[in-house]
């Protein structure tokens, strides 16, 4: 068996790799994407859904409004903002009482993802400086949104 040299397998090495790294993508901002669509277009699936969180940001209760989900669509809407939403717990609520929240469910249809996906395109032609990898969880996957929604006072409480 042959033996190599180091400084040939460092030579080997450098040469193999990129002259250059992409530049790492700059931080995102919090505001929408430039080719978002808000709304609910036709095609697609929504739920308002209402949310008793506690002192520590956690849901404790879940309850579907307005809607167009099929069968136990609402039940696994709830489960997953049950299972797996949180956020801080707003300053005007009163200790000890739970607060009730509302956010948007949207699961995209068709239309809306080909929409966005059309002005996802048309964004990027127009901005050349901008990298579509660095936008990767963009919507036009047909992906599903949570939009927030006003805090209410507790039903019931």
């Amino acid at each position: 068996m042959r033996k190599h040299s180091p400084a040939l397998c460092l030579t080997f090495l450098a040469t193999a790799s990129p002259v250059s790294a992409a530049e790492p993508c700059p931080p995102r901002a919090a505001a929408s994407l430039g080719w978002a669509i808000d709304g609910i277009m036709s095609g697609d699936r929504f739920a308002d859904v209402y949310l008793d969180i506690n002192e520590h940001g956690r849901p404790m209760a879940c309850r579907i409004g307005r809607n167009n989900l099929l069968g136990d669509e609402g039940f696994w809407v709830c489960r997953a903002f049950l299972q797996q939403w949180s956020r801080k717990r707003p300053a005007s609520a009163e200790n000890g009482r739970p607060v009730t929240v509302q956010r948007k469910w949207i699961q995209y249809g068709v239309k809306h993802a080909n929409a966005e996906k059309a002005l996802r395109n048309e964004y990027f032609r127009d901005h050349p400086s901008e990298r579509p990898e660095c936008h990767p969880e963009d919507a036009s996957t047909g992906q599903i949104v949570w939009q927030p929604g006003p805090i209410l006072p507790a039903s019931g409480n």
